[in-house]
């Protein structure tokens, strides 16, 4: 029986508006303490269920949220050279996304600081630090995005 649940909002500032985005979760806990390690394992691989299932959104539209939210340093530099940062072109295909791949991209991305996690309002930047949680916690996964021939976040 689950002890918590906790509300995971995803957001990114800045690119296009029109990119699809990752969906906001509600993690099912039953512990009050958890790694941030934990936090974006139990998200990552809840927004692909979420995304997965919702027949609004192919594979495609949820890999490019996916990408949105954890796109890695040098594609985000190579892009930024070219002064915009787009997002990977998939052909579509209903192969299941690989939630243990997108979790190890949302870990690098996070060690990289390409994203922050931001709990109860607390910025925390490593993965090994252990979270008590209340009745009213929230997180939110920060994504900055860089301007076009502005420095990257």
């Amino acid at each position: 029986m689950p002890v918590h649940a906790l509300d995971v909002l995803s957001v990114v500032v800045g690119g296009a508006s029109s990119e699809p985005a990752v969906c906001a979760v509600r993690l099912e806990l039953a512990t009050e303490r958890l790694t941030v390690r934990e936090i974006i394992e139990r998200a990552v691989a809840e927004q692909v269920r979420r995304m997965s299932i919702d027949r609004r959104h192919t594979a495609e539209e949820v890999l490019r949220a996916l990408d949105r939210q954890y796109l890695t340093e040098a594609e985000v530099s190579a892009q930024a050279k070219t002064g915009r940062v787009r997002f990977p072109s998939r052909p579509i295909d209903q192969t299941p996304i690989d939630v243990a791949a997108q979790t190890a991209k949302a870990l690098r991305a996070f060690k990289d600081r390409h994203f922050f996690v931001v709990v109860d309002e607390e910025p925390l930047n490593d993965l090994n630090a252990e979270v008590v949680l209340t009745r009213t916690s929230s997180v939110t996964f920060l994504r900055l995005m860089p301007l076009a021939g502005g420095a990257h976040a």
